[in-house]
């Protein structure tokens, strides 16, 4: 039996209401971490005192998760490595505009970003929705820039030595080692030594 399993941020399934709260409860959580020194996440493991209401809204599960995956994302976004910042720049180097679009059932091209990830997300600059006017009737236009990808990929080449003058050559260089050849070789047997050096 096959199961369609799909993965999405708890945060974004949460009500309006459930959503204020989080927000409240983290940034509280925050200003208590500054204040007495202690790790943001350690502090999701003390006991909680809160009212009746907000009692209410923490014995829900999913707000449970939505919390949780907040704290997660705040500690993330404060330490700073090479790896994520060298990830946020292949986001926009790799990025391809046929991530974000899809073709409807009419053939019709659209933009939809409910099926593109964070890393491609990650990539995308600005969007843009217009409405105009026509004999037709009313138009939309969308447009979507993303980021400078060859920007983003000189950054990627320099990094990993692409440009360095020698790189191809220093990459792709063979070591050939010495062979010796007869004076009563044939023409064959030369023409075998020799491809042999070559390919290595």
């Amino acid at each position: 039996m096959a199961y369609l399993v799909e993965f999405t941020s708890a945060y974004r399934k949460l009500q309006p209401s459930e959503r204020a709260f989080v927000d409240g409860f983290v940034a509280n959580l925050e200003s208590l971490a500054v204040r007495t020194g202690s790790k943001l996440d350690a502090l999701l493991r003390e006991p909680v005192e809160v009212d009746e209401r907000s009692g209410d809204y923490l014995a829900r599960d999913l707000v449970q998760a939505a919390i949780t995956e907040r704290v997660k994302e705040i500690k993330e976004d404060a330490e700073l490595s090479v790896y994520k910042t060298l990830k946020e720049v292949r986001c926009i180097g790799y990025s391809n505009i046929a991530n974000y679009m899809e073709v409807d059932e009419e053939n019709h091209l659209k933009f939809d970003f409910t099926k593109s990830t964070p890393e491609q997300m990650a990539a995308v600059k600005s969007f843009k929705i217009k409405q105009r006017m026509t004999q037709m009737g009313p138009v939309q236009e969308i447009e979507c820039v993303l980021h400078d990808k060859n920007a983003a990929l000189d950054k990627l080449m320099k990094y990993q030595g692409l440009l360095d003058a020698d790189h191809w050559r220093d990459e792709n260089a063979k070591a050939v080692k010495a062979q010796t050849l007869t004076a009563d070789a044939s023409d064959d047997e030369a023409a075998d030594l020799y491809a042999r050096m070559i390919n290595g």
